[in-house]
């Protein structure tokens, strides 16, 4: 194994390296800077990846009964979606995320963190304690769990509304029994006429109306109904068909 001796560093010039190494040696704190600066940029890193090195972060509670109970304590209508989601974890208002800094402490400390009152509480574990329930909170919350009543059950007939809007256009818009229906309805006219003319009639007169040409004509329109009837039944269950069929493949 070679030796130096003292005297072999006679006249050893240090050179800008070692002189930066050096000066890293005696003054820490842009070292300590780095360090901070880097942690800081670690953590803001955590929050978006959900995780810290290889370990995720536990999914939070949901739905997040302290936060809506926190929403309408602040006066608000309705939680936000964000309350029904378990990710991302430690993210409210992003103020906890935004809040995690450095500095320098002395010589050799560098510390990072956060002075937000409930940072430690997230980060260490411990007690929280929720807003107090009120009878405003009681409230708010009765009238939001109403009116999300009331979206399911729309939520829950809108198919068969659709459904019905379905048939019943499909059934508006046949040619077939539009076409019935207008003569129905010239029918209809015409039973009218015979029957004001059937009042001015003698009853022997009247009576050979109502044989000949009134009876015919109801018997008419009662084929024509029927008629109708039977193909809208015929259309509204094709209709139905269609859409159970179209349902089973989604």
């Amino acid at each position: 194994m070679a030796r130096v001796q003292t005297s072999d560093l006679a006249g050893f010039e240090e050179g800008k390296h070692l002189a930066r190494i050096r000066g890293l040696l005696t003054n820490t704190r842009s070292v300590l800077e780095a360090i901070g600066a880097m942690i800081t940029r670690q953590s803001g890193d955590a929050f978006r990846k959900q995780r810290m090195g290889r370990e995720h972060w536990a999914p939070r509670m949901t739905p997040n009964v302290p936060g809506i109970i926190h929403d309408f304590t602040l006066g608000r209508s309705a939680p936000p979606e964000r309350r029904f989601v378990d990710r991302p974890v430690l993210h409210d208002t992003g103020a906890l995320a935004k809040s995690v800094t450095w500095r320098v402490v002395g010589t050799s400390i560098v510390e990072v963190g956060s002075n937000l009152p409930y940072a430690n509480v997230l980060h260490a574990g411990g007690t929280s304690h929720s807003d107090i329930i009120t009878r405003e909170v009681q409230g708010r919350l009765y009238k939001w769990m109403k009116r999300q009543k009331n979206a399911a059950r729309r939520a829950s007939v809108a198919p068969q509304n659709r459904l019905k809007r379905e048939r019943n256009a499909a059934v508006r818009n046949d040619p077939q029994i539009n076409a019935w229906k207008d003569q129905v309805a010239s029918i209809n006219r015409q039973l009218k006429m015979h029957r004001e003319a059937k009042k001015r009639m003698g009853k022997q007169n009247a009576s050979a109306l109502q044989k000949s040409v009134i009876r015919p004509l109801m018997a008419r329109k009662k084929n024509l109904n029927g008629r109708i009837k039977k193909r809208r039944e015929r259309i509204q269950k094709s209709i139905t068909t269609q859409a159970s069929a179209e349902k089973k493949r989604a």
